[in-house]
């Protein structure tokens, strides 16, 4: 007879790409949409072993980018002036497709959710944010409270190194600091 197969996600789960091993027993077989695979045949006694789903859990990545007062890539108490209105891309980091976009709110804080396990960076468009900024230094402390841009960047296009996110993972350490060229970095 011929037959197919259903699976039901676990809550905060999806489905992987089907069809991309080599070997029938290893790949998911689940479409992403609907879960189902395809119809299969099978004779009078006949088993099929090899029908099955790929599932995983999505994560999330953001934080925000705020005014670095004295230049010294840390978020410290003072830093209050956060930057909205700019333009944030996560980017893969294997094909360099841009696979999310977001826009900063008035807290500068952006968010990207529901995102797949892989290798990504984020990119910050600072194009029309205030001129005479540079990106505070990277790395200086705590990654909850640091800078991850690369440091030195005048206006435009502003990357951080590839990171990767894994299944489930969120990920909200991902922020940059901007100050005004000339800063005292203390």
């Amino acid at each position: 007879g011929d037959y197919y197969v259903c699976f039901v996600l676990p809550a905060d789960y999806i489905f992987t790409v089907g069809g991309q091993g080599t070997s029938e027993g290893v790949d998911s077989d689940a479409d992403e949409v609907s879960g189902c695979a395809d119809i299969f045949s099978l004779s009078s006694g006949e088993t099929n072993l090899s029908v099955d789903a790929g599932i995983y859990q999505v994560g999330s990545i953001g934080d925000r980018i705020w005014f670095d007062g004295n230049g010294d890539g840390i978020q410290d108490a003072g830093d209050t002036n956060n930057i909205g209105g700019v333009k944030v891309s996560l980017v893969n980091a294997n094909n360099y497709i841009v696979v999310a976009t977001d826009t900063t709110d008035a807290a500068g804080i952006y968010s990207f959710d529901d995102v797949r396990a892989g290798r990504y960076f984020v990119r910050f468009d600072l194009n029309g944010v205030t001129t005479n900024v540079v990106i505070t230094l990277a790395d200086q402390g705590a990654d909850a409270i640091d800078s991850d841009g690369s440091a030195g960047q005048v206006g435009g296009f502003v990357e951080t190194a590839a990171f990767v996110l894994s299944s489930g993972q969120t990920n909200l350490t991902v922020d940059l600091g901007i100050t005004y060229a000339g800063a005292s970095r203390a």
